[in-house]
Formats: structure tokens, C-alpha cells, sequence
């Protein structure tokens, strides 16, 4: 999550929020995606299509930053007097394929879960289609830190993320994807603030399913450690088999091994590219 979060932030603060109405900046964001899919229909290459796509994701995530919060005063016309917004307002949002997304308070319009893959899915690779589809449920996934997804859907989240890595170790995405699972695979196994997974029965019941079916996932030593190490007590609750192991740094270890080095140099690279693009 917390690689996610400065990602957000690299891009609000290079591009700040301009005073724009925000309908007309909706509209342009779905012609834009027309215009990208006409250009790609018209287009057999899929690696030149994920190029095309690559440049309308830069050129919509742009536009939708120009988007004021919604207590200023360009949201006034499209906010109902009860809260939510008006019923124009959300068609045209339905429309776009776009939804809010809330943490601590609104953070931006985003594309919806899956929408960008069922619209794109005929023009792009394979590659690419994972990479939208471990990518576009992020913006949804947290808010006060809680986590605000099921453990299922966590679960697949992190199965995609580790099948990229697998399947495409040359990939020019490779190190944000690597980011994601780091972040992805200990909340799957922790749970974060306010979604501790000692907590939720069903946290490990989800991760006992997942090292069942997916034996061969990245994911899956790193859970079984956590697993072998914890109990279920007589509450209900998960608890550490013996208090005097850390887990966290021992399947801490076992992810940088697994990502052939440091977390902390990983994202420093990643971060690094990225200013650079």
C-alpha cells in the first residue's frame, strides 16, 4: 500500500489539481479512450497497441489530477444536498467507466474494477492485460487504514501479481509489480492497522485455501511460514506458536530473497525510473 500511496503522491505533486470543471474533464477522459481504441482497432500490433495504451493511462491519470476535491467550489453543481452526487453527474461518471475513491476522505475519480480490461482486452497483450488487471483495484483496496477488499479478492490479487513475475521476468513493469506483491503478500498475511488478520477467522481460512490450490504461486512458502508458525486459541484468535519468533522478519527475509534483494532498494530503483520517465 504504502508504495502505492507515493506513487499517487509523485504524480499530485508534479501535476497539482487545476480550478477545471470536472464534467468537462470526464468527458475528455472518454473521448480519449474512444479515440485509443479506434487507433488500436485500426491496429494488429499488440506491442505497439501497449504503447498506445501506456500513453492514454499517462495522458487520463493527467487529466483526472486536474479534478479539485469535492468540497471546492467547482464540485457545488454536481453534489446532491444530502450527500453523493447528482444523478447527471453519476451517469456521466457510469459512462466514463469511472468511480470515486475514498481514504480518509475523497482521493480522486479512478477506472472502475475491471473496466479498463474488458474495454481494452481484444487490442492489448496478455502481459499488459495482468498488469491492468493486479493495477486497477489498487485506488479501492484501503481506506482509514482498513483494508476494504475481501480476503479472496486479496487472495487473486496476489496470485496475478505472482504469476507476472513468473511469467514475465523482462517486462519494463517488473519492478512496480514486485512492489505491489511486497506490499500485497504481508497485508495478505498481516492484515494492516485496522484489518489485523489474527482478527478475521476467515483471513486464514482464505490463506489455507490458497496454498491448497496454488502450490506452485510466489506467494505461497511465504504464507505456509506464517501458517506453521501460528495457532488458532480457544477465542478464536490466531497466535504465534512461539512469541519469541518474529515472523515479520523472518518472512521478510524470505520475500527479499524471493525478490533478489532489499525492499528498500527495489523501490529506490523503481522510484528512480520513474522520475526519470
Amino acid at each position: 500500500m504504502k508504495h502505492y500511496i507515493t506513487l499517487l503522491s509523485l504524480l499530485i505533486v508534479s501535476l497539482g489539481f487545476a480550478q477545471k470543471d470536472p464534467v468537462a474533464i470526464i468527458k475528455s477522459v472518454n473521448a480519449l479512450k474512444k479515440q485509443t481504441i479506434a487507433q488500436m482497432q485500426a491496429n494488429t500490433n499488440k506491442t505497439k497497441n501497449d504503447i498506445l495504451y501506456e500513453k492514454f493511462a499517462k495522458e487520463t491519470k493527467a487529466k483526472l489530477l486536474e479534478i479539485e476535491d469535492i468540497e471546492s467550489s467547482s464540485f457545488k453543481p454536481y453534489l446532491k444536498k444530502d450527500g453523493g452526487f447528482t444523478a447527471d453527474f453519476q451517469k456521466l461518471l457510469d459512462n466514463a467507466g469511472l468511480e470515486a475513491a475514498w481514504n480518509e476522505g475523497f482521493s480522486g475519480f479512478y477506472f472502475k474494477k475491471g473496466y479498463l480490461a474488458k474495454n481494452f482486452k481484444n487490442y492489448l497483450s496478455q502481459e499488459y492485460l495482468l498488469y491492468i488487471r493486479i493495477n486497477d483495484i489498487r485506488p479501492f483496496m484501503y481506506d482509514d487504514a482498513a483494508l476494504m477488499i475481501g480476503w479472496d479478492e486479496l487472495g487473486t490479487l496476489l496470485l496475478n501479481e505472482s504469476k507476472f513475475i513468473k511469467k514475465y521476468p523482462n517486462s519494463k513493469k517488473l519492478k512496480e509489480v514486485k512492489l505491489c506483491y511486497a506490499d500485497d503478500v504481508i497485508t495478505f498475511i498481516f492484515g494492516i492497522d485496522n484489518t489485523p488478520s489474527f482478527e478475521i477467522p476467515v483471513a486464514r481460512k482464505t490463506m489455507k485455501a490458497f496454498v491448497s490450490k496454488n502450490p506452485e504461486a510466489l506467494a505461497t512458502p511465504l504464507v505456509k511460514i506464517y501458517l506453521e508458525n501460528t495457532k488458532v486459541n480457544k477465542n478464536g484468535m490466531t497466535v504465534y506458536k512461539d512469541e519469541n519468533k518474529d515472523l515479520h522478519d523472518l518472512i521478510n527475509a524470505e520475500l527479499e530473497k524471493q525478490l533478489g534483494g532489499k525492499i528498500s532498494d527495489l523501490s529506490s530503483e523503481f522510484y528512480s525510473q520513474y522520475n526519470g520517465d
